[in-house]
């Protein structure tokens, strides 16, 4: 559940009350190429049952990618063991494990598609996959819109499946191609055969696979948005469909936007290794390893601007020793012979994956570099901005616009954690609602996310655009600890005095300045020495002397630090929209803004350790055992129950190994000895894909092994990891995961389990 601010938890904290907490659109219909149909065969019946869809965590020792497919809304990969795994969206039985999972599993991580241990070759269309299995058979899952599971059921009886279906009446197939609910299979003899929606406007959508006429002979097929190729025996090319950009070549360029039945070779071409097609362009690699493309002109040449069209094959300048090319959206890419990867074509949503953010804008580039990229295949999907490519390491890497393909989820929540880019060496991290800051060896700070009032500390602007990457604050070179508040934070430096950048609407500063103005580089605490330890709150922070005694500033205390009365023990203090204090002898005070009500905690005398949440605080005794009290709406007490309060500490049912414990908004998490973690509450959050809230611990967080601490905001988690590096997951709107990414991705993400 998302959460907010609960006012009536804040009025009740301010009267007293115990607490210490932190605060689709279809391709166009348009005819099956005109042939007989194929027999059918016995039905769409499922390859094999479901198998509840077991998500592969850890590869099998010697088992790599062998191939990758890149659709629309999810991508597919045949392991070399002949299994399929898939990721992304799930709306449509997309990934063809056996769940109806309706999206639920989108970011989930690769999950293994139900059946299959013999595949050859996988394709992937807007939300359909189709297989080539050793036998011959094909086999597709996904939606059934406009008949694209040629399993011979119409969309209207079949409308989705998810587990594979036979295609029927193919029984000789060695190689798929697709793109939206196009798809075509090469057969043994040559011949090649088509379903799901037409590229003839007086026909419709076709259920069954049927022949395109007069083609005995391919080798190799592709297939774009309105038009298909297929390289033949001889060298050459033939294409048929769609003309609107002149894809059919020089020789159909009289037909205009019209579409043809029969195949149209193109004029020109010899000597051709492979072919791709994009949307509305194909690009052919000769045998002497140059490039050469036509239809869309991709390289911006035409004097009639964006969108034109080169009807005559183009080479691509630049491009010596290509060894494979793929066809995308609106851009190509090939791979040299160096293992180097290099793109061209419309630079939208980091389609290029050069590593510069492009947004939505429409320019059409020559061919540039793919950052950090060794590739073994590549493949791309027409219709959409993204290309995914086997490493050369045997795993998968993914850039372009993320909608749950690049490995990133589609509104950019992450199941599991990524490494944050330019973070190592990490000792401490803080998350606010929506930044993020880690302290780095030897005394720097780092932050990334949104810099709303300044609060990433780099002097820019306040307000100015989201980084996605960690960046150095000015001037901190002694920091031993970091706190976030609610836009703006705090470092704790060496020489016991606190620094504060960002939001001062309340104070937060302490700098005595009441003008409410943020400030984007760190400004000195007034009066404040011999400080060890300091806490945020959403508009507030406390700082620990050594003496025990501890003071706060910002909201409800004031521009400067002031002392509070009746704490004069203190060993740690959290806080949140309250603030608490653990005292030496183990039992745990709380007072809220304005340091009033410094109230005993009931029923906790061994406590070791405190952490406060957006509405919940828990306890850590020596056992290890984790007691929680205060409100709940996600199930962030580990009580068993959603939604209710507790006035009194209560124990979290199951945990009693804990060595540490964090709490945010909406969520808890405990740290294990072994350095596995175990969240509860909202379900976004808890480090694993859950379609419910989390009421108890139980799984332990995905890809997390070796965790030193663990902070919680709103919306992410984040991890200080034994080597130094930093991993985040959750929602990622404004970068806060600091993979490099906000929804869209540039340069290319590892994707877990794979």
């Amino acid at each position: 559940m998302k959460r907010t601010i609960s006012w009536m938890v804040a009025a009740a904290l301010a009267a007293g009350a115990v607490g210490c907490s932190n605060g689709s659109g279809d391709a166009p219909a348009e005819a099956a190429i005109e042939a007989g149909a194929l027999a059918p065969e016995a039905g769409s019946i499922p390859v094999a049952a479901p198998e509840a869809g077991a998500v592969p965590q850890d590869a099998s020792p010697g088992v790599t990618v062998v191939q990758v497919a890149a659709g629309g809304f999810q991508a597919c990969a045949v392991k070399s063991d002949g299994t399929v795994a898939c990721w992304g969206n799930d709306t449509w039985g997309d990934l063809g494990d056996g769940r109806d999972a309706g999206g639920d599993l989108v970011g989930s991580g690769p999950v293994l598609v139900s059946g299959i241990t013999d595949a050859v070759q996988v394709a992937s269309g807007y939300a359909t996959s189709c297989a080539v299995r050793r036998s011959g058979n094909v086999v597709c899952w996904g939606t059934n819109a406009v008949d694209a599971l040629g399993s011979g059921y119409e969309t209207a009886t079949e409308p989705q499946a998810n587990t594979p279906m036979l295609v029927a009446g193919l029984t000789d197939a060695v190689e798929v191609k697709m793109a939206f609910y196009y798809v075509c299979a090469r057969r043994t003899t040559g011949a090649v055969a088509c379903w799901g929606s037409s590229l003839t406007p007086d026909a419709g959508p076709s259920a069954l696979p049927l022949e395109v006429p007069g083609l005995t002979d391919a080798v190799e097929i592709t297939v774009g948005m309105r038009h298909a190729c297929a390289r033949r025996q001889t060298g050459e090319v033939v294409c048929w469909g769609g003309n609107d950009y002149n894809q059919l070549g020089p020789a159909a360029v009289d037909a205009g936007a019209g579409l043809d039945v029969q195949p149209v070779t193109i004029e020109g071409l010899t000597n051709v290794a492979t072919v791709s097609a994009g949307d509305l362009h194909t690009c052919a690699l000769l045998k002497d390893g140059s490039v050469w493309c036509w239809g869309l002109d991709l390289l911006g040449l035409s004097d009639a601007g964006s969108f034109a069209s080169a009807p005559t094959p183009t080479r691509v300048a630049g491009i010596t020793g290509a060894v494979q090319i793929a066809g995308g959206m609106y851009s190509a890419c090939a791979i040299l012979a160096s293992g180097q990867v290099t793109c061209w074509g419309a630079d939208a949503y980091g389609a290029l994956g050069d590593g510069k953010p492009t947004g939505s804008a429409m320019s059409f580039s020559p061919p540039v570099g793919v950052v950090g990229l060794q590739a073994r295949s590549l493949s791309s999907s027409p219709g959409f901005l993204h290309t995914c490519a086997v490493t050369a390491a045997g795993g998968v890497a993914c850039w372009g616009l993320n909608e749950g393909v690049v490995g990133q989820p589609f509104v950019g929540q992450v199941a599991g954690p990524i490494p944050v880019k330019g973070v190592s060496h990490a000792m401490s991290v803080a998350v606010g609602g929506t930044f993020t800051c880690a302290v780095t060896a030897p005394g720097s700070v780092s932050c990334w996310g949104a810099n709303d009032n300044g609060v990433l500390g780099n002097g820019a602007t306040p307000g100015s655009a989201p980084t996605s990457s960690a960046v150095p604050v000015v001037g901190i070179v002694d920091a031993v600890n970091v706190v976030a508040g609610d836009g703006y934070a705090c470092a704790l430096h060496q020489t016991g005095t606190v620094s504060c950048w960002g939001s001062n609407t309340y104070g937060q500063l302490g700098n005595g300045n009441s003008n409410g103005e943020p400030t984007s580089t760190p400004t000195p605490v007034l009066i404040l020495n011999n400080i060890v330890e300091i806490a945020g709150g959403l508009d507030a922070t406390c700082a620990r002397r050594t003496d025990g005694t501890v003071a706060c500033w910002g909201y409800g205390f004031g521009t400067s630090p002031v002392t509070i009365v009746g704490v004069t023990q203190a060993t740690q203090i959290t806080g949140g929209i309250s603030f608490c204090a653990l005292h030496a002898t183990g039992d745990v005070v709380s007072w809220t803004w304005g340091g009033g009500w410094v109230t005993p905690v009931p029923g906790l005398t061994s406590a070791v350790q405190i952490a406060s949440g957006g509405s919940q605080i828990c306890a850590r005794l020596g056992s290890g055992d984790v007691l929680c009290w205060g409100q709940e709406s996600s199930g962030e007490l580990g009580n068993g129950l959603e939604s209710g309060s507790s006035a009194t500490p209560a124990a979290v049912i199951g945990l009693h190994d804990a060595v540490d414990i964090s709490a945010g908004w909406g969520l808890t998490c405990a740290r294990h000895q072994n350095g596995t973690a175990v969240c509860w509450g909202t379900s976004s959050l808890v480090g694993y894909p859950s379609t419910k809230d989390v009421l108890v611990p139980g799984q332990p967080v995905q890809n997390l092994a070796a965790a030193t601490q663990i902070a919680i905001a709103s919306d992410h988690v984040c991890a200080v990891l034994s080597d130094g590096t930093v991993a985040c997951w959750g929602q990622n709107g404004m970068g806060g995961l600091g993979d490099g990414s906000l929804i869209e991705s540039s340069t290319p993400l590892s994707i877990t389990g794979l």
